[in-house]
């Protein structure tokens, strides 16, 4: 994604849905991030809990990025497929 908002490989701006999914994406990292830093003071205390909370936010992280990766991938194939059918 470049900075300009406009997909990787794609000549197209995002659409308002998707500028939507990305901000909520952020959003919920963003809060994750926060979320953990609370819970961080009380889960240093046990290393156990430490790794969990990491992990876990990590994984969470992770998740949503994949999301958004996966939604980028099929607004591609959508315009591949579209391509295809004009050209026939």
């Amino acid at each position: 994604m470049s900075a300009s908002g406009v997909a990787e490989g794609m000549n197209t701006p995002l659409s308002p849905i998707s500028a939507l999914m990305r901000a909520g994406y952020l959003t919920s990292t963003a809060s994750v991030l926060l979320l953990a830093a609370v819970a961080g003071k009380g889960a240093s205390e046990n290393g156990l809990l430490l790794i969990a909370l990491i992990a876990g936010a990590g994984a969470s992280i992770v998740g949503m990025a994949l999301r958004w990766r996966a939604h980028l991938l099929d607004i591609s194939v959508k315009a591949e497929v579209e391509a295809e059918r004009k050209s026939d």
